[in-house]
């Protein structure tokens, strides 16, 4: 039986997508998934919603402007935990997303600590630049690297994936909306 696996976006097309501000300077802060270093020092942000922004929406999946991660709800991370087979490999740091018109709620950092080595380079599309530096555009997948793996991060565009099982999970707990998901490519 084919196992599918799915890059995990925030849907910017749905209604409440927006991008968040952080409430305070995070510019020398700026953390990134698989850097490998803890932003638990990120802990109690506060991230708002844009004054303009008419259409406040707490999604399960939020993106703010100065990092490079996720932003999740309470829902998304109590879904998604009982997946995580390696709990060193990601963190979860709380922070507070404020919107005028309906409160603050609270939310977490969702952190990849580390990049997963599962990518099969000879198959993927890369482009390489000018200066020789590399981004994988589509990554192809490990099958036999994977197999265990439900929720984990690649170095590549895209780089959040989920298993079909743990997507399924997402709509059957209501966490459509907002998600958006797209089939990756595996290798045998």
């Amino acid at each position: 039986m084919k196992k599918n696996y799915y890059k995990l976006f925030a849907d910017c097309y749905c209604k409440g997508a927006t991008c968040l501000h952080p409430n305070s300077s995070i510019d020398e802060k700026r953390c990134h998934d698989g850097d490998g270093k803890s932003i638990s020092y990120m802990e109690g942000f506060r991230f708002v919603f844009p004054k303009d922004n008419n259409d406040d929406e707490f999604l399960p999946i939020l993106n703010s402007l100065g990092i490079d991660c996720n932003i999740v709800s309470q829902q998304f991370k109590d879904i998604v935990e009982p997946y995580i087979t390696d709990s060193t490999s990601i963190e979860f740091v709380p922070v507070k997303v404020y919107s005028e018109k309906y409160g603050e709620r609270p939310y977490y950092i969702m952190h990849f600590l580390k990049f997963e080595n599962v990518i099969d380079y000879e198959s993927s599309k890369i482009i390489t630049y000018a200066d020789g530096t590399k981004t994988v555009m589509v990554p192809h997948l490990k099958l036999n690297l994977i197999k265990n793996l439900h929720l984990f991060c690649v170095n590549a565009v895209g780089h959040i994936i989920i298993s079909d099982i743990l997507k399924k999970a997402l709509i059957r707990k209501g966490l459509k909306y907002g998600l958006a998901f797209s089939k990756s490519y595996i290798c045998e």
